[in-house]
């Protein structure tokens, strides 16, 4: 089977990217055998230098085949061939742990387990995290229970914590974090937002409207600990900030809405 002008431009391609996109059936697999075989007859690159990553171990199984045939007479070559990385993304990971155990920290004959039951031990994992989380935290665990409680209706789905902590996980692990950023606060925001409301809520109702008024004499009312519940319950404020005017009322009403108020 001869290749096609688009694909002898694919396997010849050098000193740049090749992106292929075709269709089922195409010859992207045959496209891929032959650019590995270029490599290794034209170029001379060592096959153990050359990584292959195929989507099925069927695609993977067949491309090393194909290679082991191609260099059947040239017996150097097809050894050579015979331990190339051809493989799944996933078959490429274990193979690599397996080949530096030890600077991984994993033991030589782990075995991968199966979506299923990983998810399983994931789930479990993280509702054990939970319960020592509560007996060695319990009043923070408590508040943390108590908003959630809050937050939800009695019609609507409740807050699945176990999953939120695998979601956090998941999150981290793509996107190569380590740590959670601690909370980060404006120092003194909230006293000043304070001080803002309670200059809105002794103007007269006309200036800024009755709405307004009533919302900034509850919140000026509120007491200067640290913001809790009660804290963002008085803040709800369905007062467009557009309507109101310049100074003030306004700018309290922007400061309150600042997520560091609450860290």
């Amino acid at each position: 089977m001869q290749l096609s002008r688009e694909q002898r431009e694919a396997v010849e391609r050098s000193g740049q990217d090749v992106c292929v996109v075709a269709g089922p059936g195409a010859g992207k697999t045959r496209v891929l055998t032959e650019r590995f075989a270029w490599l290794v007859e034209q170029q001379n690159v060592d096959a153990s230098r050359i990584l292959a990553i195929t989507f099925t171990e069927k695609a993977a199984t067949e491309i090393k085949q194909r290679l082991i045939d191609r260099f059947a007479a040239q017996p150097d070559l097809r050894e050579s061939i015979e331990r190339a990385w051809v493989s799944t993304i996933d078959g490429f990971c274990a193979r690599l742990l397996r080949e530096h155990s030890i600077a991984a920290g994993v033991a030589p004959d782990f075995a991968v387990i199966d979506p299923a039951p990983a998810g399983r031990l994931l789930r479990e994992s993280a509702e054990e995290a939970l319960d020592t989380l509560f007996e060695e935290r319990t009043v923070e665990m408590r508040r943390l229970l108590e908003a959630i409680d809050l937050s939800t209706s009695d019609e609507g789905n409740k807050a699945d914590l176990a999953q939120a902590l695998i979601d956090v996980l998941e999150a981290m692990r793509t996107s190569g974090a380590r740590e959670i950023a601690g909370p980060s606060s404006a120092p003194g925001l909230f006293a000043r937002a304070r001080d803002l409301a309670r200059i809105a809520a002794i103007g007269p109702d006309g200036m800024h409207g009755p709405r307004l008024r009533e919302w900034a004499v509850r919140f000026a009312a509120l007491p200067a600990g640290p913001p809790g519940l009660g804290h963002l319950a008085a803040a709800e404020i369905d007062v467009s900030l557009g309507s109101l005017k310049k100074g003030a009322p306004r700018d309290a009403a922007k400061e309150l809405k600042l997520p560091a108020m609450w860290q």
